[in-house]
């Protein structure tokens, strides 16, 4: 003896979906659909807010590199040599701010020198090289 309806129809033939499922069926399609887009749009809007100009808070304070240690305040850079502990005091004339990039404008000797510093996370940035030297990576410390 069957156990149910579903259970006395032969296993070739499909289950039967009635107006009434049919309806239901697409209605929930769509509301998966719905809530797709939603997803990914809000995914986009929260990816999107992240976007932002650099600015001072990104590369103030101090960094480390296997040379040593890099303050970085509004008006001076201080360099620590880890080797010597021999402490530099460089002014800083003046940041300017991109999307992607911190030119530093500093005076050594008289004589204002820029450095471009990139890569920017909030515990990693990047010295991009220059004619005074290599790529440098630092990390917050």
């Amino acid at each position: 003896m069957p156990l149910s309806i579903a259970d006395s129809r032969p296993r070739s033939e499909p289950a039967r979906i009635g107006p009434r499922n049919r309806g239901i069926i697409v209605r929930l399609k769509l509301s998966i659909r719905a809530a797709l887009m939603t997803v990914l749009i809000a995914g986009f809007l929260a990816a999107a807010g992240q976007a932002r100009a650099l600015e001072f808070r990104d590369i103030e304070g101090k960094w480390c590199d296997d040379l040593g240690s890099y303050t970085f305040e509004r008006n001076a850079m201080i360099m620590v040599m880890s080797n010597t502990r021999k402490r530099t005091r460089w002014a800083v004339t003046r940041y300017q701010y991109n999307d992607d990039t911190i030119v530093m404008h500093w005076m050594c000797d008289g004589k204002e020198l820029t450095t471009t510093f990139a890569d920017f996370t909030s515990r990693r940035m990047a010295q991009l090289p220059n004619s005074e030297g290599p790529r440098y990576d630092f990390r917050r410390c």
